[in-house]
């Protein structure tokens, strides 16, 4: 979910809303360096909890949730992640 949205601004309301993370995520890379990523990053993690892209998202949801009224680019914090 959404809960708001301006041109390269995004605020989660919800968990949910790190799907918007996975999808700017294979924006900047490419569905084929995202799997690849994503692979490589389980492989040398051992776990879900240990994948990059995966860390990365959770990062985002969590800095909303704690300050919700504080904007950020989704676009630019993907990127600055991977």
């Amino acid at each position: 979910m959404v809960a708001a949205h301006k041109k390269g601004n995004v605020h989660f309301a919800t968990r949910e809303g790190l799907r918007h993370s996975d999808a700017e995520q294979y924006r900047q890379l490419g569905i084929p360096r995202f799997a690849e990523l994503y692979v490589l990053g389980f492989l040398s993690g051992g776990e879900y909890d240990g994948i990059p892209l995966e860390v990365n998202a959770y990062d985002l949801g969590g800095r909303f949730e704690r300050s919700p009224q504080t904007r950020f680019s989704v676009a630019d914090e993907v990127g600055m992640g991977t």
